[in-house]
């Protein structure tokens, strides 16, 4: 037995005529004839035109055919939502839903600031090497001049003055102190003199 549209007790309105065109729409774009779609609604092919002129809207039961139908073809959801809105179809009972956009994603965090760049590090200053000491031969040639000279000033024999510094020499050696340690004691003005006589 066929299902009757409702019929429209007022004049059409503008969701009325919006619902006209949009259910011929959907039917061009799922490539069925009236009669075929009809059919598969289960209502009669003057129904389909009605409902596609305007002069009939679909009953509530007859909505819901509509949109779960054109669920099953695997129509866009948006506009199938819009559909549903026009005929007063629940989505949710209809499972319709659109789909829900992904999150954007969040921005990268920026890079790390770079590190302030030390100096590259310097070479430790460099030692200069203390100079060669002198050859033996001038170091020898040096002191016995110095000794003849001053054995010449004081008028002693060159033998005794050798001596004397040789035991001086000894002692600073002996005592662990340096040779201008012996020569600041020496050179006081009777320094030795004193420590003698002690």
């Amino acid at each position: 037995m066929k299902r009757h549209s409702k019929p429209l007790t007022k004049k059409t309105g503008e969701n009325d005529k919006a619902l006209a065109r949009l259910l011929k729409a959907i039917r061009s774009e799922v490539n069925e004839t009236q009669s075929v779609w009809a059919l598969s609604l289960g209502v009669s092919a003057r129904c389909v035109v009605n409902w596609e002129n305007g002069y009939r809207v679909p009953t509530r039961a007859q909505s819901f055919e509509v949109v779960t139908r054109l669920r099953d073809f695997d129509f866009d959801p948006k506009r199938l939502l819009e559909l549903a809105t026009l005929l007063g179809v629940d989505a949710d009972i209809t499972g319709l839903s659109l789909p829900v956009a992904a999150p954007e994603p969040l921005p990268e965090p920026p890079p790390p600031a770079p590190l302030p760049s030390l100096p590259p590090p310097q070479p430790p200053p460099a030692v200069e090497a203390p100079p060669p000491p002198p050859p033996i031969e001038h170091v020898r040639a040096r002191i016995n001049a110095a000794v003849y000279e001053a054995a010449e000033e004081i008028d002693i024999p060159l033998r005794a003055l050798r001596r004397a510094v040789a035991i001086v020499l000894e002692a600073t050696a002996a005592s662990g102190a340096s040779v201008l340690d012996a020569h600041s004691i020496v050179a006081q003005p009777g320094g030795t003199r004193a420590r003698a006589k002690r």
